[in-house]
Order: C-alpha cells, then structure tokens, then sequence
C-alpha cells in the first residue's frame, strides 16, 4: 500500500484512501466544490441501481460515506458505510470507516464495535494493529 498523506496535525504518513489519519484520528479535508460533485456522482451510480442492478453498490456507498466523513457529515457518513455494510456484511473497510465515524461522534460503544468487527474482518496485521490502538484509546477515555 502506497503512503500518500501525511497528517498536517501529528505529521504521520497514511495510505491513500484514508479519510482520517491513523495516528491521530484527524480528518483529511478536501475541497468542498470536489466533494459535493463525488457525492452527486456517486449518488447517480446509486440511482442507476435500479436500471443496472450489477454496480459495485458496496463500494459506491463506501465512497460516498467517505465524501460526507470528510465534510463532518457524521449521520449521513454512518448511514452510508452502514448501507454497505447492509449490502456486504464481511465489507471489513465499511466498518473500520464507520468505526471512525462513531468516534468521531462521540459514541464510543459503537465505535468499539465496529472497530472490533473490522479487526475479525481484515486480514491486514498493520490494519488490526492500528484498529486495536483505536479500540484501546477509545476504552481508556
């Protein structure tokens, strides 16, 4: 996995497709005029369902929680990532991403959760590491 993002707040280096630094928590930003049109985009992919029923929905979703994370649309992020979910239950990303919406909200008991489903979902050990970092914070707060 290639490091592209380096976190303004805590200067740690995160993968690409993150949306929150791994070592702080703090969100990335990106420009409101790019954001708005990858949630239109992504909300035509959604409608299309209907007409295509084939569509990467999980992904759509996934990315569509992802545009309203980084906007600091919480309720709308969770309801995306967990309308992934819905759609793949063993879509361990959905869940480390909703995992950081919760606790970004502030609810920390399902942030934990979904941290903890994430952990049993992905088989990436730096992945596991970083979450259960996040799950022991979270508990320790």
């Amino acid at each position: 996995m290639l490091f592209r993002k380096k976190c303004s707040n805590c200067g740690a280096k995160n993968p690409k497709d993150v949306t929150a630094c791994a070592g702080c928590g703090a969100p990335f930003e990106l420009k409101q005029m790019a954001v708005q049109k990858t949630i239109k985009n992504y909300g035509e992919v959604l409608h299309e369902k209907t007409v295509h029923p084939n569509l990467m929905d999980t992904d759509a979703c996934n990315t569509r929680g992802n545009r309203y994370l980084e906007q600091r649309q919480l309720g709308r992020a969770i309801e995306e990532f967990g309308e992934a979910i819905r759609l793949d239950p063993k879509y361990a990303v959905a869940y480390g991403n909703r995992a950081m919406a919760y606790k970004l909200q502030g609810n920390k008991i399902r942030a934990i959760a979904d941290f903890e489903k994430f952990i049993a979902l992905t088989p990436d050990p730096r992945l596991i590491q970083i979450a259960k970092q996040q799950v022991e914070e979270l508990a320790t707060k």
